[in-house]
């Protein structure tokens, strides 16, 4: 069910909307991230913070520099 969209979406600093949870992450790990979106029956309403929410964890876990150093 996953999509690279989803994070795509969260770099565009936009706030997902999906069909289900299933759809926002890979892995069981990537299950307990809080990432914040929508689902397409929620009324939506645009908050700037759910945006950095987003956007930081997604750098926090899922760039360069959330991989420990190289020795």
């Amino acid at each position: 069910m996953w999509s690279m969209r989803f994070y795509e979406a969260l770099m565009c600093k936009a706030v997902p909307i999906v069909s289900s949870k299933e759809e926002t992450y890979r892995t069981d790990a990537e299950s307990r991230l809080d990432y914040k979106y929508f689902l397409n029956t929620d009324e939506l309403k645009f908050d700037v913070s759910l945006v950095e929410h987003n956007y930081q964890l997604f750098l926090k876990h899922h760039t360069f520099d959330a991989l420990p150093p190289v020795r």
